[in-house]
């Protein structure tokens, strides 16, 4: 008995496997490196296996992920065992270069998942070791933050190279919470650098839904480089191409395989109205006569000036069933009116194109029996969106605010009234009835925010926090946000290097670079402020530093005062 309970003390103990300790302190130290093969920064490199050991038990976790080899290389297994970590290369390595390893959160302790810090590793496999480093950092330019995981990549510039086409063999990972990026160990010459998010880790910039920056001119690598600056933008590079053409219901329809920043249409007809979906990426033609085709020429234009002409015959189906029609929908935004100007602010989109207005049935309903009609010149008509905007200045709204004889029960509240048959579709059908109550605002409701003048070739824009423009100031025209409601805002500066008033971006097959945009940040480093009614901001000042969290730091320029 005895013999047999021994037997299965050593059975017991000898099944032991590496699990993870329970019990005691928390471990929050990071494995340390004690050692590697090769020794940090060998020549003449000759075999094809890489080993690391820790100073404490560990595990790999995503290496194919998270370990950077660079130059690339493809054919690579990863294994640990205990306190030690192996690479083995499937795949010759090229002669008379130097590798790096970056191993970033790879490897991490037993216990707590601690990732080993700055893990690196570089060795050659000639007589030379390559020592240059090129440093900078990448972040989103339309949003002024940082973005986790770009991949930033080096190209040699006498290469016949294309990012969108070839593949990137020189690469870093920016750091997640910096936009921080370094190259280390590299050959003097002249490299292109770019930088894209990779979300398929294909290691090639995919301009349909990925992000990407680059440098027009290359970098002369002689000595050692800092502060590259590489602001990512996300620009669809595709050729612009009409993928589909067809008559449904009343209209014909044009669908396209990109959004289309303008269009423009020829016809011998003039009674063909054009208008673009939300994305604009597909369009309908409708036609006010009774023609059953036309030929029509369209130009599409994207937002990197890439064209597209085509000539087709539109065909119209004139004995569709109107009740099969689409249905006429409508939205409107809510009706501001600021009583120190008395201006009334307010748009409506509707689904098709407007074809008619009667100003009769627009107006501001005061009370029983007062009003004020809409003109055609309060309004703004964008016949491609099918939004008409209003900016109105009433005569009539102080009596509103001075009418203190009548009960708040009894009074009846000013509204902003679209009547039956006000605006009237392609398709003769109407918007319903709709009143939408006016939102009145004293002086006192709001803020102003002052800004530091700006240059002729620049202009601001207020945003809300959703990033949505509220306001624009163009160039030395004012200095000053107005009839600001309270709320969370954030100040971008564009520099409108063409001065053509709005942004443009990259475009990749002229190799012009994207129009620079700067934050304002307040003194903690905070993008987004919070406004207060009846206060005045600043004035404001947008730095352009190269670092994110840089910009706009002055503590001199910030400030706000109560109008109290």
């Amino acid at each position: 008995m005895k013999y047999l309970y021994n037997l299965l003390i050593i059975v017991c103990f000898g099944c032991a496997s590496q699990t993870t300790p329970t019990g005691g302190p928390k471990d929050e130290t990071p494995p340390k490196l004690i050692s590697t093969s090769p020794k940090p920064e060998t020549t003449n490199f000759k075999d094809n296996t890489i080993e690391l050991n820790f100073d404490e038990l560990i595990q790999l976790e995503k290496p194919k992920e998270q370990i950077i080899i660079s130059p690339l290389i493809k054919e690579v297994e990863y294994n640990y065992r205990k306190n030690k970590v192996f690479l083995k290369f499937n795949e010759k390595l090229k002669d008379s270069t130097t590798y790096t390893i970056n191993f970033r959160d790879a490897v991490k302790d037993l216990t707590e998942k601690n990732p080993a810090q700055d893990v690196k590793l570089a060795f050659s496999t000639g007589p030379v070791i390559d020592t240059l480093t090129i440093s900078g950092l990448v972040f989103d330019l339309l949003q002024g933050k940082t973005i986790d995981n770009v991949t930033v990549a080096l190209q040699p510039a006498s290469d016949t190279f294309n990012m969108f086409k070839h593949k990137a063999r020189i690469i870093t990972k920016s750091n997640a919470k910096t936009g921080e990026f370094i190259f280390t160990n590299i050959k003097s010459g002249n490299y292109l650098i770019y930088a894209f998010t990779d979300k398929n880790n294909n290691l090639l910039v995919e301009s349909q839904n990925e992000m990407y920056a680059y440098l027009k001119n290359p970098i002369n690598l002689n000595n050692n480089v800092v502060n590259i600056v590489l602001p990512l933008i996300k620009v669809d590079n595709r050729g612009i191409k009409v993928i589909s053409m067809r008559s449904l219901q009343n209209y014909f329809t044009i669908k396209l395989n990109k959004s289309a920043e303008k269009v423009n249409i020829k016809t011998e007809k003039q009674n063909l109205t054009i208008t673009a979906q939300s994305n604009q990426s597909e369009f309908k033609i409708y036609d006010n006569s009774n023609s059953d085709s036309t030929l029509v020429n369209l130009t599409f234009t994207d937002t990197i000036h890439q064209r597209i002409d085509t000539t087709f015959y539109a065909k119209f189906n004139h004995q569709y069933e109107t009740k099969r029609l689409d249905k006429i929908k409508v939205e409107t935004s809510k009706v501001n009116v600021f009583a120190k100007n008395n201006l009334l602010t307010n748009y409506i989109a509707i689904n098709k194109p407007i074809k008619r207005i009667l100003f009769d049935s627009l107006y501001i309903h005061y009370d029983s029996i007062s009003r004020e009609t809409v003109t055609i010149k309060d309004l703004k008509i964008d016949t491609l969106k099918n939004l008409i905007y209003f900016n109105k200045t009433l005569n009539k709204i102080q009596t509103i605010e001075l009418d203190k004889t009548t009960k708040p029960k009894n009074k009846v509240k000013a509204t902003f009234t679209f009547g039956k048959g006000s605006i009237i579709s392609v398709d003769q059908d109407t918007i319903p009835n709709k009143r939408i109550e006016l939102t009145i605002f004293k002086e006192e409701d709001l803020a102003k925010i002052y800004i530091e003048p700006l240059q002729e070739d620049e202009y601001a824009e207020l945003l809300s926090d959703k990033n949505e423009v509220i306001q624009t100031i163009y160039g030395k025209q004012s200095t000053v946000f107005e009839n600001v409601l309270p709320g969370e805002y954030k100040i971008r500066l564009v520099k409108d290097l063409n001065k053509n008033r709005k942004w443009d971006a990259a475009i990749p097959t002229l190799q012009e670079e994207a129009e620079p945009i700067y934050f304002y940040f307040d003194d903690n480093m905070k993008q987004t402020f919070s406004v207060k009614s009846n206060w005045d901001y600043g004035p404001l000042l947008i730095k352009p530093e190269f670092r994110v969290e840089n910009m706009g730091k002055d503590k001199n320029k910030n400030g706000s005062t109560n109008r109290k």
